[in-house]
Parts: structure tokens; C-alpha cells; sequence
């Protein structure tokens, strides 16, 4: 499984970011919406792309 972390993110919060198109990927980030952006950054696409956005599930890891 991938990794990333949140840009500047020093803090213990992991999350799981799911995605079909792209995959599955833990997280460091401060909350769910910041683990979506950080997941977008490492695949490469917006995070605010409808398609992306509504198809990702995020939980805690």
C-alpha cells in the first residue's frame, strides 16, 4: 500500500483513502477531507474533481 502525508503535517491522525480508479492509500493528515487532497496530490488529480471526489471513501486507519 501506498503512503503520503498531508503537506506539513507532523501530527498521528492516519487515514485509509480509497479510490476504484486509483487504488488504496494510507494517509497522515489532520482530517478526511485533507487525506483526500494528499491522496489527489500522490495519484496525480484533483481532489476536487466530482468524479473523484464523490467515488473516494476515506476512514481511519
Amino acid at each position: 500500500m501506498s503512503r503520503a502525508t498531508y503537506e506539513g503535517y507532523r501530527g498521528g491522525k492516519k487515514w485509509i483513502v480509497e479510490n476504484p480508479r486509483f487504488g488504496r492509500v494510507r494517509v497522515a493528515a489532520p482530517d478526511e477531507t485533507t487525506a483526500m487532497v494528499a491522496a489527489a496530490r500522490l495519484w496525480r488529480t484533483k481532489w476536487t474533481a466530482i468524479d473523484f471526489y464523490t467515488s473516494c471513501v476515506v476512514s481511519r486507519a
